[in-house]
């Protein structure tokens, strides 16, 4: 069996495809600027990521580029 048919089996809801296509929403993230330097720095002191199912993968790819910088 090859993997585009255990794909085809056992991915009916196609979340492979969304996985291999997760850098496009990094791409669109990071392209979506948005001006924070109104917000004083000393009421925040974390920042929470919400979100389903397999969105943590972001997140811990935005904590490993951010913690690179």
């Amino acid at each position: 069996m090859q993997i585009k048919d255990f794909i085809k089996k056992y991915d009916t809801q196609n979340q492979f495809k969304v996985l291999k296509e997760t850098y496009k929403q990094a791409l669109d993230a990071w392209n979506n600027k948005i001006d924070l330097s109104q917000l004083k720095k000393e009421k925040y002191s974390s920042i929470v990521f919400c979100g389903l199912g397999g969105s943590a993968i972001r997140v811990i790819c935005f904590v490993i580029i951010y913690q690179e910088n």
